[in-house]
């Protein structure tokens, strides 16, 4: 039924709450996860007169390898438990990021979990 399973994650306890669940697909249907992280990109002001805006990009590539080491952390997990999955890191707004990758990867299933606020009417509805 699942062959691959998108699991967005940002490294939050209520992020990981999603992979008991998607262990237990992944081992049932011999489905593949593809662990992503989205980093929105963060543009700061050198000064509040400047018309120049600079995206710290020191910042940014720490949080990149951040996330790598979070992802792989995870990914070592699961090959314990002989779960085939993929780390993946991504720039740029979240929800669409994730909608673009779902598509772009053909998966089947995008598992997250949700701390319950407001963040699901972003979600663009499906065509």
């Amino acid at each position: 039924m699942y062959s691959k399973i998108l699991v967005p994650m940002d490294g939050s306890r209520c992020a990981e709450t999603i992979l008991p669940y998607v262990e237990a697909l992944a081992l049932r249907f011999d489905a593949r996860l593809v662990l992503l992280t989205v980093i929105a990109r963060v543009q700061t002001v050198i000064h509040p007169d400047a018309p120049i805006i600079e995206v710290d990009q020191h910042g940014v590539d720490l949080q990149i390898q951040e996330a790598e080491a979070y992802l792989r952390s995870v990914h070592n997990s699961l090959a314990a438990k002989s779960i085939s999955s993929r780390v993946l890191v991504e720039l740029g707004p979240v929800v669409e990021t994730i909608c673009r990758v779902a598509k772009e990867e053909e998966t089947d299933l995008i598992a997250m979990a949700s701390h319950g606020r407001t963040g699901v009417k972003r979600v663009p509805a499906a065509p």
